[in-house]
This record gives C-alpha cells, structure tokens and sequence, in this order.
C-alpha cells in the first residue's frame, strides 16, 4: 500500500538568527518564540558559516553590521557554496534603506531587508512566507521519493494537495499586500477578492462582491468596455476608476489585469490590483489647475503686454506730427493691422459730421468706398436708434454681425451696397473724445480673427487717444494761424515803422552836415554855443541807428517765418567783405581791449548777397567782441574744398552745451540778461546762412571760448588768390548790426 504523505511527521523548519548584539537575538526568539521553528543564533559571522555547514535552515536572518565579518562578507561567502548557494537572507540593518546598501544586499543574495526597530508582525510574516518556502521545498522532495515509491493515485492526491497548500498560501500573501487583489477566469468573471477588498468596501468576506455597484457610474462603462476588449484581444488593462469606500467616499485606483497562460499560450486566469492613486491624482489634479492658471496668467500677460504696445504705437504714431491728416492715416492703418479688416472715422465739424479716411487690409476697396460717403448732420446722428444715443454720451458700442450692417446703415449713413463691398462682420463704434468734448467718431469692423481682442476699456482708451490727437491738431492749426497774423502783423507794422525812421535818420543826417559846416567855418564864440547842439544831434542819430536795426531785424524775422527772405546774389570777395567789416569793428574792439586777428586770402569769390553776408559777419564779431574777456579774436578766412569757410574764434567763457541750439532760436541769448538787442541776430544769421545753401555751426566750451563757423558754397564762378592779410577798411554797402544792438558806422 502506498505512503500517504500526511501520515509524514512535519519538517521542523530551522532557522539561523545572526547578530552580535546579544539583545536584538534575545528580541529576534521572542518574536519567533510563538511559531514551531527550531532557532538557532550566532554572535558573528564564522560562527554563522560554521553552522550552516552543518545544518539547513530555511531562512536567515543575519545583521549587516558586525565587527570583524559584516553581512554582506557573510552573504558572499554562502552564495559560494552549493549547500547554502539558495538559502534565503534577510538583512537586519539599523541604518536608513540607502539605495545604494540595498542595491548592494541584492546583489549578495539577500531576498529582503528589515529595518531596526523592527514590526514583530512584519518580522514574523516574512519568516513564516520562507519557512512555508521551505516546507513547501522539504514536503516536495519528501513526495519527490514516495512517487518513486508510490502508485500514481497516492502521486495525484499528494500533488492535489500541494495545489491547494500553494493557493493558500499564495492568499495569504495576497492578503498582506495593501492593494486591492482579484483574480477572474479566462472569461474574465472575477471569483477571488483579497482581504483588503472586503475592508475597502466595508462587506464581510464571503458576501456578495459586486464591482460595478463600488465602481463610479461614468467610470462603470469605461471599465467593461476596456475590460472586454482586453480579455478578446488577450492583452494587459490598465485604466484609472473611481472605487466607493465603505464611507460613501471615491477614491482613484489604478487598474492593472494581466492574463495567465498555460504552457501553450492559452489564458487561463486573469490577475489583477486595483491601487490607490487618489493622493497622486489630486496632486495632478492641482498641477494641471495651477498650470492652467499659469497659461492664463501669461496669456493674459501677453495679451497686455501686445495691448500695451499696440496703443504705445499709435500714441508714438499720432505724436510724430501736430497736422493729424497724415499721422491720423498712419494711425488708422496700424488699427487696420491689429484690430480689424477695415475702419472709417469722421470728424464733428459745426455740427456736421465729415468723413475722415476709410482704412482698408484691401486698399482698392477703401479708395472705390471714398466718393461713395458723404457727410451727414449732427442732430440726424442724434435722433438716431440708441447706437447713436450712445455714441454722443461717449460711449464704445459693440454691435453682433446681425446686426452690425444695419447700424452702419442707419447710423453712420452708409450706403448698404458700400457696406457690402467693405465687408460685414462684428462692429464697434467708439466716440473720439477730448475735453469732455465728442470730436468725431470710429467705426471698427472685422470679420476675421485677431491677436489682439478689442473690450470696452481698449475701446474707450483709443478713442480718447485719438480724439486728444484731434483736439491737439486743431489747437496747433489755431496756434499756427495765430502766428502767422502776429508774423504778418509784425512785418507791416515794421514797414510802417521804416517809414517815420528814414525820414528821421535823413533829416538827422542833413543837420550833422550843416553843423559840420557850420563848424568848419570857425565862428569863434558861436561854436561853443553850438557844441552841446552837436553832441544830441550825434546822440540821436546813433539811437535811432540803433533803432532802423531792431525794425530791420523784426523785418528779417517775420521775412524768414514766411519764407519771403529775398537774396540779390550778384559776385562778392569774401575776403575784402571780411576786411571792411573787420576794420568797422577795429575801434571797438581796442576799446573793449579785444584785438581783431584776421586771416584770409587775397581774395575769395562766390555769388552771394554782400549786404546779408555783411549782417551776418557784423552779428558774429559783435558777439565775439562782448564776450571776448579782453582776449584777441581769431578771424580765419580760408576755402575747403567747394566750399567757402569762415570762422570767427573768442577766448571768453564759452557756452553751455544745453544752450549752443537754444542761442540759434528767436528771442535767445547766450547769458541770462544780456544788455540791449532782441536776442534776434543769431537767428537771422543761421536763416541767411541757410538761404544761401550753407551752414552755421557754433563749437564752444565752458572756459575755452566759441567758435562760430560758416560754410558758405562757393559756386562755379568761385576763384581764390594767395592768402594775405585782411585789407585796410572799405566802405560797406550796407550796415548791418549785431544782436545786441553794437554801435553802426557813422553815414
């Protein structure tokens, strides 16, 4: 009769429990005291390998730090011997799991590690499942000899036996792990749950486990349409669901199934882990939502930042000129551009509403609309619908594309057949204000999609730009107009003036030759009485030189403002103009202890207006000879290239850098209260420089004196001599003064 294999006497499974710590062995026996194993302990690690020399044990237990031998020496040398080459280690270490130490041990052998202080309950499981390994061993080469020994039937039931100690056992494990475990047949119908299923769900064990009554309603039919699938096509599942806890609550699993197959490819079984990812998909959860605000965030930021811009570049636009016609176009065509397909403006004029420009991204269509538009009144904008009501209460108006045509029809009068050709879409009115004021109105339409979304406030802001753009356009053709009367106000009443003036300095001059005469005759006694009658004759004709200059300079600026400054070119010696004017200044020059050093050729010729040449040279040694602090002045005449050069050079105290433009302008000095003159003579001279096609340039430095330099084309006439010093004095042909009011030469 066959052995049965449960008449047997059971293996006693040994094992091995090494540590030099005589304490953690003592805790090691107490926490194994409960099971039938028969524990053996060593205090190092010669002492282990001795022992395992003699005895086979089902599982050890060996610390990783020990004097002389640590662990993994030990470990090493038991994977050396075939006796102990598969006995399971566990690692008993007190240090933190390192990856590193723990990559280490596996590579030793060992099979797990435990962490000082240990769980009993954890220590003991994983004893109990190496033991049941090796019992499981033990029993199957006690059956391995009695199916040698054993007819087929005792082999079968002892096989059926270990079947059911190998299902049990595989429970029990799967009953340790914390996720949810099942396993279905090959047709997929679940018929195995572990313990951590029955906790989750809050059933007893053996009850009625339903998954699609815990699985979330959108989540039920995801998971048997993905699980059917899976089963017909013989492959992993993998998915995530919503379980119901035994508290109502849902949390996320991730579903994983994989098939198990025969040795013939067939799937038998499916096994398969629901575990919890709920934490993990909150933190996605809030990832996404944040990164999702963050896109936002800075799609918003983009959004201002090209909003920002965009108005930055009609503002720069509407800046770049006072006279709106152009700057307003180039404005209108940057909206075009950003905003939408085609704009119209108009302007209110004395209650009339006037077209502006039509703006369109096809320019053919904006020049046939043109003709087509005429103007309308105010008080019809005013009666009509609500949009135009709107519009007069400065207010942007947004208007649907089914509604938009019509309102571009009756409100801005358009023709329907215009509006077609433009083209329909999405409408916004927006008043152009200024001042509280309503300057006009812009009508934006567009019917493909843009970078940049136009809202009320982007609406409203580009109206007031545009209408502050309007409202500085009329005040600056007011200013200029204002300007223009004061120029041509300034230029008669200095023509009404000239009038009184020259018959006074005439018959001035008639009466210093009388009294020349008079006193060449030598009257004795009479001369005395008529001295004093010299000296304020002499008196006023010198104020009233002074005063023919300062209507000749009003004269000259006002010709100038309105481009009437006329020149009679004829040929002119710069060189001999440079010695008259030169010699005309000599005297006040040594009383202002200044010298006058002048440098010139022999002659200099060119076509040129002598009498604005002469004012022009006359204004720069003025200037020099005030400002020179009893220092000479250099004159230099010379020619470079095509051109004829002059410059006239003081030693003085020089003048800032802010103020060598501002000098060259109307009404300006170079020090703050400059005695007499207009601040007038630099200007003319810079005009009558640029009339003749030429250039007056100031250099100068605080402490190291000015330079004024003119540039003067020479023309094809133009001839130079030897250079020589400045002749001797030579009458001028006409006087002419600084801005200062300098003393002119007698008549």
């Amino acid at each position: 009769m066959p052995i049965d294999p449960s008449d047997a006497p059971p293996t006693e499974a040994a094992v091995l429990l090494v540590d030099d710590n005589p304490d953690n062995l003592t805790a090691l026996r107490a926490v194994l005291a409960e099971s039938d194993y028969a524990i053996e302990t060593a205090s190092s690690g010669p002492e282990a390998l001795s022992k395992l020399l003699r005895t086979e044990y089902a599982v050890v237990l060996l610390d990783v730090s020990m004097p002389a031998m640590d662990g993994y020496e030990v470990a090493a040398l038991m994977r050396r011997r075939e006796r102990t080459l598969h006995t399971p280690i566990i690692f008993l270490t007190a240090v933190a799991r390192d990856p590193a130490n723990i990559e280490r041990g596996y590579s030793m052998g060992a099979v797990d590690f435990v962490t000082k202080p240990f769980e009993p309950a954890i220590v003991r499981a994983k004893v109990a499942v190496f033991v049941d390994l090796h019992r499981s061993k033990e029993t199957l080469r006690r059956q391995s000899k009695l199916l040698r020994e054993s007819e087929r039937r005792a082999f079968e039931l002892q096989m059926a036996a270990e079947r059911r100690a190998s299902d049990r056992h595989y429970r029990e494990l799967a009953n340790a792990v914390p996720q949810i475990v099942w396993v279905a047949d090959e047709d997929g119908n679940i018929d195995y749950w572990n313990q951590r299923w029955w906790q989750y769900t809050g059933t007893r064990d053996g009850g009625k486990a339903d998954l699609g009554r815990v699985l979330e309603k959108s989540d039920a039919g995801r998971f048997e349409t993905g699980w059917r699938r899976a089963i017909a096509e013989g492959r992993m599942f993998e998915d995530e669901f919503r379980l119901r806890r035994w508290d109502g609550a849902y949390r996320w699993h991730l579903c994983n199934a994989v098939p198990e197959r025969d040795a013939n490819g067939r799937t038998v079984a499916w096994i398969g882990t629901f575990t919890d990812i709920d934490e993990r998909h909150q933190s996605e959860l809030e990832r996404a939502r944040l990164l999702e605000l963050e896109t936002r965030a800075r799609r918003d930021a983009d959004d201002a930042r090209r909003r920002s811009d965009f108005l930055s570049e009609i503002t720069g636009i509407l800046a770049s000129s006072l006279e709106y016609g152009e700057s307003f176009s180039k404005a209108l065509r940057a909206i075009v551009t950003e905003l939408c397909d085609w704009c119209i403006a108009y302007v209110i004029d004395g209650g009339v509403v006037k077209l502006v420009e039509v703006i369109h991204a096809v320019p053919d269509r904006a020049s046939r609309a043109k003709g087509r538009i005429a103007s309308f009144d105010l008080a019809s904008l005013a009666r009509s619908t609500g949009i135009g009501g709107m519009l007069l209460r400065q207010q942007p108006t947004f208007l649907h594309p089914d509604v938009a045509g019509d309102c571009l029809v009756d409100v801005l009068h358009l023709e329907p057949e215009v509006v077609d050709e433009l083209g329909r879409g999405e409408v916004v009115c927006v008043p152009l204000v200024a001042g509280g004021r309503n300057l006009g109105i812009l009508a934006m339409v567009r019917f493909s999609a843009r970078a940049i979304t136009v809202d009320e406030p982007l609406a409203a802001d580009l109206g007031r730009r545009l209408g502050l753009a309007l409202d500085n356009s009329r005040l600056f053709m007011q200013a200029r107009h204002a300007v223009d009367l004061r120029d041509e106000f300034i230029s008669v009443a200095s023509h009404e003036l000239k009038t009184p003036l020259t018959s006074l300095l005439l018959q001035l001059g008639v009466l210093m030759r009388q009294l020349e005469r008079f006193t060449g005759e030598g009257v004795g006694a009479e001369l005395a009485r008529i001295q004093p009658v010299r000296q304020a004759a002499e008196g006023a004709l010198r104020q009233t030189n002074r005063l023919a200059a300062m209507v000749n300079e009003l004269l000259d600026v006002t010709r100038a403002s309105i481009g009437r400054l006329e020149l009679q070119r004829e040929p002119c010696d710069l060189a001999e103009l440079i010695g008259d004017v030169a010699a005309r200044f000599r005297e006040d020059a040594d009383q202002a202890h200044t010298p006058l050093r002048v440098s010139a050729p022999a002659s200099l010729e060119g076509m040129w207006d002598r009498s604005r040449l002469d004012q022009v040279l006359s204004n720069l040694i003025s200037n020099a000879v005030r400002y020179g602090r009893d220092r000479p002045i250099d004159i230099l005449v010379a020619r470079q290239g095509s051109d004829a050069v002059v410059k006239v050079r003081d030693h003085g105290a020089g003048i800032p850098e802010a103020l060598q433009e501002q000098i060259f302008e109307k009404y300006q000095r170079g020090v703050a209260r400059a005695p007499g003159g207009l601040g007038l003579g630099l200007h003319i001279a810079r005009e009558i420089v640029a009339a003749h096609g030429g250039r007056l340039v100031l250099e100068s430095r605080p402490g190291r004196g000015s330079t004024f330099t003119v540039c003067l084309p020479l023309g094809p006439a133009a001839h130079e001599g030897p250079t020589a010093p400045a002749a001797g004095h030579r009458p001028a042909h006409r006087h002419s003064q600084a801005d200062d009011g300098q003393r002119p030469a007698e008549p």
